[in-house]
């Protein structure tokens, strides 16, 4: 037999929570992008505590507003990406300043 068939994809499997197994896979994203400016470069090391303390395997890369420039987060700094994780970023550094790709 087959592991998928029709819109069997679409249901939780019984007894998970409905989401889990969409977020996990394709739904992750690969890489978490920070725009630092003025308005809010004093609340990074409070996100920098928070992605360390959930720390995944999301690449973090920052994006200083002010010289235009990217940067890869410090090492080891990875993001275990989550619904959770996301609100919290967008409450410490603005929803313009966090996009997955």
């Amino acid at each position: 037999g087959s592991f998928r068939r029709g819109n069997e994809d679409e249901a939780p499997p019984r007894g998970s929570p409905p989401l889990r197994q969409e977020a996990e896979s394709s739904a992750s994203p690969r890489k978490l992008y920070l725009r630092i400016n003025d308005r809010n470069r004093s609340a990074l090391p409070r996100a920098e505590s928070l992605l360390a303390f959930l720390s995944g395997s999301t690449q973090v890369i920052y994006y200083d507003e002010n010289t235009k420039t990217y940067r890869p987060a410090p090492s080891g700094l990875g993001a275990d990406w989550s619904e959770p994780l996301s609100r919290r970023l967008v409450s410490l550094l603005g929803r313009e300043n966090v996009v997955t790709k």
